[in-house]
C-alpha cells in the first residue's frame, strides 16, 4: 500500500473514531443546549430591591437519596458505575458505591482500539 493510500486511511478511521465519540456525547445527553438569551435594556434605571431567594437546605440524605435513584435508574442499572463523593471542607465521605473497585472506561477502551487500528495500517 502505497503513502497516499495509508494516510488517506489513517484519516478515514480517525474520521470515524471523532464520529463515534461525539455521538455517544451527544446520545449520552452530556452536551447540553442552552438557549440564547437577549438581554432587554431596561426601561426604569431607578433601582428596585430584589428580594434574597430562599435556598431550600439539602441534607446528606436527601442528597444520597436523589444519587441512589440516578444510580438505579433503568439506563444506567445495566452498567457498571463506580462511585466516591466527599467534602472538599472535611474530607468525610458523603457518598459511594463500589468506590474500591477497578474499571476500564469506555473512551479509554476506544482510543486504545484506535491506536492499534491506525499503527496495524
Amino acid at each position: 500500500m502505497n503513502v497516499p493510500q495509508r494516510q488517506h486511511r489513517r484519516l478515514a478511521i480517525l474520521g470515524l473514531f471523532l464520529l463515534t465519540i461525539f455521538t455517544v456525547v451527544h446520545i449520552d445527553g452530556q452536551i447540553i443546549a442552552r438557549p440564547r438569551t437577549t438581554p432587554t435594556p431596561a426601561a426604569n434605571p431607578s433601582p428596585t430591591p430584589v428580594p434574597t431567594p430562599t435556598i431550600a437546605v439539602q441534607t446528606i440524605e436527601s442528597l444520597q437519596s436523589k444519587i441512589r435513584q440516578r444510580l438505579f435508574a433503568p439506563e444506567v442499572r445495566r452498567g457498571r458505575v463506580g462511585i466516591k463523593i466527599a467534602s472538599l471542607n472535611s474530607g468525610k465521605v458523603l457518598f459511594e458505591n463500589d468506590a474500591e473497585k477497578y474499571f476500564m472506561p469506555a473512551s479509554n477502551m476506544k482510543n486504545f482500539t484506535v491506536a492499534t487500528a491506525i499503527e496495524k495500517l
